[in-house]
């Protein structure tokens, strides 16, 4: 029987909706024809490369207004058991493999990424930066940049759990950055898109990780209390109806939340 990884399959490039749009255009440009962008919630809407790179490098994947939803199957999928649904991802374990769609489909015109303007709910940038404020003196103190893009945003119900989570996942970065030996810097990213409110922290210039991460999320018994906070931050958050999600990185961490927005 065959499946669907001996289909003629697209290139694609996967990446979060918090990930800026030059953090991909080297990749379309070496000939991924789509971006999948994740929403934190294990799904993804695909975009033509050609959108992205005509987009504005620095703002967030998930400006990027239209797309199409995309369903995730495994490699192993026998074609006659393939859902009607295009397009699909193909993947192997968490390697992606390629874009399966329909060649007759043709894309809309591409719309540009916008900066969000929206109302209602409470102001996400202001609760952010009440967080920052706080911390300067401890990043100052411990000689670790912070690197700010926080922009105009709003959340559905009380900003002060954008507020504590932005606290807890300094303070997470912080510990890490020492437990680790060392970083040089911390980046914060706030911004709306498509799927809510996104919120980013990621430390940089570590040389070894020495922390394990695997498990920082999951329910293993711990006592670390710096784990302990990240874990009720992450509750919170569901109950909020949002995700989190935590990657590690080529020389550090990055904490990706996605709250829901303002309806």
């Amino acid at each position: 029987m065959s499946t669907v990884a001996d289909l003629p399959l697209a290139n694609i490039v996967e990446a979060w909706g918090i990930e800026r749009i030059q953090d991909v255009v080297n990749a379309v440009q070496n000939g991924a024809l789509f971006v999948a962008v994740q929403n934190g919630a294990g799904q993804a809407r695909v975009l033509n490369g050609s959108t992205v790179v005509k987009s504005d490098p620095d703002m967030i994947l998930d400006m990027i207004r239209g797309g199409r939803e995309a369903i995730y199957v495994e490699a192993s999928s026998e074609t006659a058991s393939l859902p009607d649904h295009r397009p699909l991802i193909v993947r192997k374990g968490d390697t992606v493999l390629g874009l399966l769609d329909d060649e007759e489909y043709q894309p809309p015109k591409p719309q540009a990424a916008q900066r969000w303007v929206g109302s209602g709910g409470s102001d996400a940038q202001e609760a952010a930066l009440s967080a920052i404020k706080a911390a300067r003196e401890t990043f100052r103190h411990k000689g670790i940049a912070l690197i700010l893009d926080i922009q105009p945003s709003r959340v559905g119900g009380d900003p002060r759990l954008v507020q504590d989570l932005v606290d807890h996942l300094l303070e997470g970065a912080l510990e890490i950055i020492d437990r680790n030996g060392g970083g040089s810097g911390v980046h914060v990213t706030v911004g709306q898109g498509e799927a809510g409110l996104w919120i980013g922290v990621e430390d940089s210039g570590t040389q070894a990780a020495v922390y394990d991460m695997t498990n920082l999320l999951d329910e293993t018994p711990t006592d670390d209390l710096v784990m302990l906070g990240i874990r009720r931050m992450r509750d919170r958050v569901k109950e909020a109806g949002g995700q989190m999600r935590i990657v590690p990185t080529r020389t550090g961490t990055r904490f990706m939340v996605c709250l829901p927005a303002p309806t």
